[in-house]
């Protein structure tokens, strides 16, 4: 049988053991990049680090009939600007493009910078407001159902908003049309 003494040593030697191969299994490097990254991004990420450290951001594509247009934001004038290839009359020029990796290459100050296209941030929504009860519809007359009496109460209330909203557009376009001095619209079109 074994006694306290030897059962805490043996429990000490284990835990001495297990930490030992974790510590040296947690120092092993890691790789520079990761197996589930494309290849055409790998060298464009480290380019924009720096890039967008030195002022200027890629934030958006926008493709027109004249050709696609890049949203450079500066990040110290806190302004962006949309321009195109090799467009002038701004701080910097727009060298090329890469569409399949969504990244620019641009001349500002005598350096040559690569942008990569700014990831958007976006965060679920906070809002835990009540959430609306559902209108539930039922035809007048139908005789194969019994609606509850909160049933036919929402659907009054539904019908008398969408009246009011069908009066209040048709009272605007009388407006609009007695402005421009066209005829109103006849009462058996309404």
């Amino acid at each position: 049988m074994i006694n306290r003494r030897n059962a805490l040593l043996l429990i000490v030697n284990l835990c001495w053991v297990t930490g030992a191969a974790l510590s040296s299994h947690a120092q092993a490097p890691l790789a520079e990049s990761s197996p589930f990254s494309p290849p055409e991004n790998a060298g464009v990420t480290g380019a924009a680090s720096v890039a967008s450290s030195s002022g200027l951001e890629l934030r958006g594509v926008m493709w027109t009939d004249g050709g696609a247009r890049f949203c450079i934001y500066d990040t110290a004038r806190r302004r962006s600007v949309w321009v195109g290839i090799q467009e002038t009359g701004y701080p910097f020029v727009l060298s090329a493009a890469n569409p399949t990796c969504d990244a620019v290459t641009v001349d500002w100050k005598g350096r040559r910078l690569t942008l990569a296209l700014r990831e958007a941030k976006a965060a679920p929504s906070t809002y835990r407001g009540p959430v609306p009860s559902p209108v539930v519809y039922s035809p007048p007359g139908n005789a194969g159902s019994a609606a509850a009496p909160e049933d036919d109460f929402r659907t009054q209330v539904a019908n008398e908003i969408e009246a009011r909203r069908t009066k209040a557009m048709l009272e605007e376009l009388q407006r609009r049309r007695a402005a421009q001095g066209l005829p109103p619209i006849p009462d058996s079109a309404q």
